[in-house]
């Protein structure tokens, strides 16, 4: 979690370095955030978002960030042989009776499907992408960093001619 309060930092750093006045970016970034969270996959899930504007989803560092949290908060592999051993146990899919030793966790109000099942099928997860997601986060960091301090450095600049 450190490091999604880190991005939004640098991120809040950057909207704060872009404006004149403080007092707009302290109506600016509650807006940017709140813009980023509705279309980061968790309030709008992926599949739901029109293709005219699913850029705005590949370029929101916040789903990287619950993407990545997510996946490896709540990861269960359902194929292992105590659960759905790759679909030859199909009762176990909503019945924990039928496969009681398996430890992933369920959802109790949803027909006691798989956790990770459901939040993988709703938010379009894939365990595999934890480092690619990790490192596209860390772009976005060095990215909001770096236009940080080209913005400040020619504000200064600007500043000291005055």
């Amino acid at each position: 979690m450190d490091f999604f309060h880190f991005l939004g930092g640098w991120a809040c750093a950057c909207v704060c370095a872009c404006v004149f006045f403080f007092q707009i970016a302290a109506v600016l970034v509650p807006i940017v955030i709140g813009f980023w969270t509705s279309t980061g996959g968790s309030v709008v899930p992926k599949k739901k978002i029109l293709n005219t504007v699913i850029w705005i989803f590949w370029t929101n560092p916040i789903q990287y960030a619950l993407n990545s949290l997510t996946s490896i908060t709540f990861f269960c592999d359902t194929n292992k042989p105590e659960c759905l051993n790759n679909g030859a146990n199909m009762a176990c899919l909503n019945s924990p009776a039928a496969c009681a030793q398996c430890s992933c966790p369920r959802v109790s109000d949803l027909n006691n499907v798989f956790v990770w099942t459901q939040l993988q099928f709703n938010r379009s997860l894939n365990n595999a992408r934890i480092p690619i997601d990790m490192l596209v986060l860390a772009m976005f960091v060095i990215f909001f960093r770096f236009v940080t301090a080209v913005l400040l450095y020619f504000r200064m600049k600007r500043m000291q001619t005055k």
